[in-house]
Parts: C-alpha cells; sequence; structure tokens
C-alpha cells in the first residue's frame, strides 16, 4: 500500500525519496506549472496586473536569495522553490496574451536578429542555467534577461508567419509527449551512435512522428480528451 499509492500521493508534494515517489523524470514541472497557475489565477483575481507584476519581483528577488546562499531544496521545498523561479515566466505569458506585435515584416525581421543576437550573446556570458538544478550561471538578472530575450525573439519570428508551419503546431502540441519519452529516446540511441547531433536528430524525428499516435489513439495520456 505504501508503496503503490501513499508514496506516490506524497510524490506530489515533496521530493523527498525515502518517504515518498517524486514524479518521475522531468515530469515535475508539470507540478511546478500547476503552482505557479494557481498562484496567477488567485493573484489577478484580487490584486489585477499590478499584483502580477508585484509578485514576480518578490519572486526574482526570492531567486537572488537563493543564489546568494547557494539554497537548492531537493527534498520538501523542492516544488515550491522550482515554482517560485519560474513564475515570472508564466506571469510574463499572462501579461504578454493581449500584446499583438503590428510592424512590417522588416522592422519584424530587424527586431527578431536582435533580439535572437541579444539573447545568444547574453547565454554565453551567463553560462549554464536549469531550473530543476536551481542554477542560474553568472547572475540571476542576467538568467531572467536572457529567457525574456529569447522569448520575445521567438514570439516576433513567429509574427513573421500568417500561419504558424504545422510542425511547429504538432510539436507544440505534444510538448508532454516530448517530455515523457525524449530521456528514454537518449538513452536508447546512444547505444547507436554517442555523436550529440545524430542523439538529438533521431529523437527529435521520433518524438513527431509519435505525437500523432498519441493525439489520436491515447488522448487520456497527454491530458487530452476526445470530442
Amino acid at each position: 500500500m505504501d508503496e503503490c499509492v501513499k508514496k506516490p500521493l506524497l510524490g506530489l508534494f515533496i521530493y523527498d525519496n525515502s518517504m515518498a515517489t517524486p514524479m518521475c523524470g522531468v515530469i515535475w514541472f508539470l507540478v511546478v506549472l500547476f503552482m505557479c497557475f494557481l498562484l496567477l489565477d488567485f493573484i489577478s483575481m484580487h490584486f489585477g496586473k499590478t499584483g502580477i507584476i508585484v509578485a514576480t519581483l518578490l519572486c526574482i528577488m526570492a531567486s537572488i536569495i537563493f543564489f546568494r546562499f547557494d539554497c537548492k531544496d531537493f527534498r520538501y521545498g523542492f516544488y515550491l522553490q522550482r515554482a517560485v523561479i519560474s513564475f515570472p515566466f508564466v506571469a510574463l505569458g499572462a501579461l504578454s496574451r493581449k500584446t499583438s506585435i503590428m510592424d512590417g515584416q522588416k522592422a519584424l525581421a530587424a527586431k527578431s536578429l536582435a533580439l535572437t543576437a541579444a539573447y545568444i550573446v547574453i547565454v554565453f556570458i551567463n553560462g549554464r542555467t536549469g531550473i530543476y538544478s536551481c542554477t542560474f550561471g553568472q547572475s540571476v538578472l542576467a538568467y531572467y534577461a536572457a529567457s525574456i530575450t529569447g522569448s520575445f525573439a521567438l514570439f516576433h519570428w513567429m509574427t513573421m508567419f500568417k500561419h504558424a508551419p504545422s510542425f511547429i503546431v504538432k510539436i507544440s502540441s505534444g510538448t508532454i509527449v516530448i517530455l515523457c519519452l525524449h530521456q528514454t529516446m537518449i538513452a536508447v540511441f546512444t547505444h547507436v551512435w554517442g555523436n550529440p547531433y545524430f542523439i538529438t536528430a533521431m529523437t527529435a524525428a521520433l518524438c513527431y512522428l509519435v505525437i500523432p499516435l498519441f493525439d489520436r489513439y491515447l488522448p487520456c495520456f497527454v491530458g487530452k480528451f476526445r470530442q
């Protein structure tokens, strides 16, 4: 009973392997997203846009404290700490949802290139980062600056298309499938050829082929339901 019911349920709230069975692989991020959206809904209903901005700034300040004191909780506060780090991204999405980019094609191309270049420069300077590992590179502010700059670069690139390319729509709709399967695929393809470019290409190609199968035959596995 403990192994099959109690520990998996506790794994939704704590990340201590001795007491619980945490969400497998990178699916831990779904719990973090759930917490972020709960917080976002509460703040937006009671405090509006101003509350979202204040909460975002507080989360960034908390992340700076995590970085300053090298606080990386991998037990009871794991999900909460990652939700704090992730909330600014969810808030950015909410605040940008109704914002339209009305520039002409040339202006869009120029801004897209400028934002992409800025993103690449910041990433190279700041170094490796990761929400799971609670790693911010050289600076927390640079970490968020790179993430936001990269997001806006992507927004501008996608605005240049009148209609989103079908392969982008398919990949976007199958994010959970990719998160669930990519580690297994990487492990398999590593035994075929250890070249990272080969592994990346084969994993992406196989995920692209598998996503429609889940959408058609196993939608409940990826949080979808047949109409």
